[in-house]
């Protein structure tokens, strides 16, 4: 920017502040009743952050970012090799955008009958290991 006293440029500051953690004090969820019951943190928080995250359709509700969410309809109507391979790597996508989780490993299907499934994981976060267990229908 030009400074009318001097003519010459005048180089500004620049603040560089680091990207804030998600945090993971939340509401806690009572998944049974459908209610809200006061508040959790730590590994519960990341055990609801899991559950949602994979509940979640990705890209049908404009209120999450296109981040946020699983991929449950990219695998409709596919072979059974597709699907397997397929969630894999989609749960592995959605779940690992959460900064918070730093692997998901030992990913499971387990067909149920011939067009559902039983997915179950393993998500390693900062604050321990959860196990998710989830049932689709694909």
């Amino acid at each position: 920017m030009l400074t009318p006293e001097t003519g010459k440029a005048r180089l500004g500051t620049l603040t560089v502040e680091r990207a804030r953690e998600r945090p993971s004090r939340t509401y806690r969820v009572d998944w049974a009743a459908g209610r809200v019951l006061g508040m959790t943190d730590g590994q519960e928080a990341m055990v609801q952050a899991v559950r949602k995250l994979l509940w979640t359709e990705r890209f049908a509700y404009l209120i999450y970012s296109w981040d946020y969410g699983m991929e449950w309809n990219a695998v409709l109507g596919k072979s059974r090799a597709v699907v397997e391979s397929e969630l894999a790597r989609l749960l592995r996508e959605a779940l690992e955008q959460d900064e918070r989780i730093s692997s998901v490993e030992e990913v499971h299907v387990t067909w149920t009958d011939r067009r559902s499934c039983r997915v179950t994981c393993t998500v390693e976060t900062i604050f321990g290991t959860v196990r998710e267990e989830v049932d689709a229908d694909v």
